[in-house]
């Protein structure tokens, strides 16, 4: 059975702040990240810095032989 989520190495503290993605898909063969601040990606768990505050939504959309699947976390800066 394929599942998706993922986690992050911290989710909120002060600017500027460099966050781990960490892709936790099973059965995933595309993986395709918005980071919220216009920033995307193609790894399966990219690193990011946030420069700015404010509050982020970090979506990542893994595709494979389930389909497509999008999770989301709110990464906060301040």
């Amino acid at each position: 059975m394929a599942g998706w989520n993922f986690a992050v190495s911290v989710n909120n503290a002060n600017a500027p702040l460099v966050v781990h993605f960490i892709d936790m898909s099973i059965g995933g063969l595309g993986w395709h990240w918005n980071l919220g601040d216009g920033v995307t990606s193609t790894k399966r768990s990219p690193t990011h810095r946030y420069t700015n505050l404010g509050i982020y939504l970090a979506t990542e959309t893994v595709t494979g032989s389930f389909g497509t699947h999008a999770t989301s976390r709110f990464i906060i800066t301040d």
